[in-house]
């Protein structure tokens, strides 16, 4: 029998530049982004990356606007 009260299962994954988003688990990770070490269900990565991405600034832009700043 098959459990349909299961819920999915979600991974986050990120980009070089430093963005995350939530990926289905079992799905094969998009070219670009890679695994970032966190699967479970959707609040959970949605938790994880609330943690770990301080700032929503892609890497470069981020970085630019720090130097900038600092000017």
């Amino acid at each position: 029998m098959i459990d349909t009260t299961a819920q999915p299962r979600w991974q986050v994954v990120s980009t070089r530049s430093g963005r995350y988003s939530v990926w289905p688990a079992a799905r094969q990770v998009p070219d670009g982004w890679t695994a970032a070490g966190c699967a479970g269900d959707k609040p959970e990565c949605l938790a994880w990356i609330a943690e770990h991405w301080t700032d929503e600034r892609s890497a470069g832009v981020g970085a630019a606007g720090a130097r900038a700043e600092s000017r």
